[in-house]
């Protein structure tokens, strides 16, 4: 789930306002990926979605509308560790 501004009613809204913030800056948009099994609240992503915002426009030094955060969430069916399925542990 790629979570984007509510002021957008698209992804392809967001994506051309993201790109015109881009160009108008000069910022190249930070993308973070976050993988994790199935099981999290949206309230948990959420939280961690400004956590991560804000490390990133900290650190990086960009404004938060340009920060890119996808959250892809794996069954335990489709995930194994140490050659056992997540499922079966």
């Amino acid at each position: 789930m790629l979570l984007f501004p509510a002021s957008c009613n698209s992804k392809q809204e967001f994506n051309i306002k993201a790109n015109i913030a881009v160009s108008k800056r000069a910022i190249r948009m930070p993308f973070v990926e976050i993988h994790y099994l199935e099981g999290k609240t949206q309230e948990q992503k959420e939280k961690l979605a400004k956590a991560i915002t804000d490390a990133v426009t900290t650190i990086f030094e960009v404004p938060s509308d340009v920060v890119w955060i996808q959250f892809d969430e794996m069954s335990k069916t489709d995930f194994a560790t140490g050659g056992l399925m997540r499922g079966k542990r």
